[in-house]
């Protein structure tokens, strides 16, 4: 998994992802939500997918020596149903009661980091014999 280190993730903002549905996984209905927001912040537990393959998400701390993260999105897919430029990504954080459940999480671990993570996991991807499919993320950091 990518975690990002922060020195206090409710002042993240992740950017990009604006218009692209996503997946709640705390929510009991499997229908997808718009992301209407500019960005999105970390105030509770957050465990979304959101599709639509975005290519880039950037990831933003506020204060003193925080960096910026520019995480830019390639997939290549031959012999397969989703191909170029089909990707998810997933945007978690335990926050406070769920990093307390957690055997391998420390109970204050949830308020130093994010998991901003491209990927294929909301739908079954089928590739043929010899198929192919990848996924490349380039990471860029402008400290702040």
């Amino acid at each position: 998994h990518t975690y990002y280190q922060f020195p206090n993730v409710e002042n993240v903002r992740v950017a990009g992802l604006n218009g692209h549905e996503y997946k709640d996984k705390l929510l009991s209905s499997s229908e997808p939500i718009k992301e209407t927001g500019n960005t999105v912040q970390f105030t509770a537990e957050t465990d979304r997918i959101y599709t639509g393959s975005p290519k880039k998400v950037v990831l933003t701390g506020i204060g003193d020596g925080v960096a910026s993260i520019d995480i830019e999105v390639s997939t290549y897919g031959d012999g397969c149903k989703y191909g170029k430029g089909q990707n998810d990504v997933v945007v978690w954080n335990p926050y406070v009661a769920k990093s307390k459940r957690m055997g391998d999480f420390g109970d204050g671990e949830w308020k130093r980091m994010c998991c901003i993570e491209p990927g294929f996991v909301s739908r079954w991807n089928h590739l043929e014999a010899n198929g192919t499919w990848s996924l490349q993320q380039v990471l860029t950091a402008t400290l702040e």
